[in-house]
């Protein structure tokens, strides 16, 4: 199961419900033999948050430059090393 949430950004009280609905949503998971990824957005505050073990997390990382860009690049080696550094945690 893959579930993506978008716009929570800084808000870590949306996080602490979002964290309560996901450790949910694992155990169930977990108990009817599924996989659990949740998608993350580049501005998630991973620093702030204690993601719990057990889902498959990754990181949408094709938006170098956010929402209405123009056409051109969307991720760079800068930019997606930065994400690899900055979700370190979570792997």
């Amino acid at each position: 199961m893959e579930i993506d949430y978008e716009q929570i950004r800084d808000n870590l009280s949306i996080w602490k419900k979002f964290l309560v609905f996901e450790k949910a949503l694992y155990a169930r998971t977990k108990k009817a033999g599924l996989d659990l990824r949740i998608i993350l957005e580049p501005s998630t505050p991973v620093s702030k948050i204690n993601f719990p073990k057990g889902p498959e997390y990754v990181v949408m990382s094709y938006n170098l430059y956010g929402y209405g860009t123009n056409p051109g690049t969307k991720a760079d080696y800068k930019f997606l090393k930065k994400m690899v550094k900055d979700f370190s945690s979570l792997g």
